[in-house]
């Protein structure tokens, strides 16, 4: 395949996804179907089919295109602070405040949670969202490298415990960061 057909067949993939993004909003995503999809973009269903086996691959595609950029996004924001704990409250506080801002990551969130259930989270998914937001803070500080996924793990499923449980009494900005740094911090063994 050259190069020109990679790049071809990557605007396609991302065509798609975006094309489901404005299905999803309108439908949700359980009543979204690749028919719908298919009509958005004024191609034939069996040709989504040529990039996604069905629904739920191609959502789950969409979930992880969306999780990437939050990660490069919370991954950019913590360059500026230069503690460690710091860096790892603000992954936290930034992902859990971003998420829901995200159209995509929200309407996952919001739908009664059916979707994570039935697709699930792996946990090679919850690593890589962690080690890719952390990448900077574990190659600064190699003493971590052997427990980067434990930790990235740890850190994601959190966050998504906190998104995807919503508190009836949520706490203000200040009270969770005191609430991570007393409760999850010691959790990933970070040296004081």
């Amino acid at each position: 395949m050259s190069n020109n057909d990679a790049a071809y067949e990557d605007i396609l993939r991302n065509t798609i996804l975006d094309s489901a993004i404005i299905c999803m909003e309108a439908k949700g995503v359980d009543k979204t179907r690749m028919g719908d999809i298919a009509k958005e973009m004024g191609i034939a269903r069996q040709t989504i089919y040529n990039y996604f086996n069905n629904k739920n691959e191609l959502f789950e595609a969409l979930f992880s295109r969306e999780a990437v950029n939050l990660a490069q996004d919370a991954s950019q924001h913590i360059e500026g602070f230069t503690e460690l704990e710091d860096k790892f409250v603000q992954v936290f506080l930034y992902t859990f405040s971003a998420f829901p801002k995200n159209s995509v990551l929200a309407h996952i969130a919001n739908s009664g949670n059916s979707y994570v259930q039935e697709i699930g989270i792996s946990r090679q998914a919850m690593q890589l969202f962690g080690e890719m937001a952390l990448h900077k803070v574990f190659t600064d500080n190699p003493f971590l490298g052997e427990q980067s996924g434990e930790i990235a793990e740890l850190l994601s499923r959190n966050i998504m415990s906190f998104i995807m449980m919503p508190d009836q009494d949520p706490r203000s900005e200040h009270e969770l960061e005191m609430f991570v740094r007393k409760r999850l911090i010691p959790g990933i063994g970070l040296p004081k």
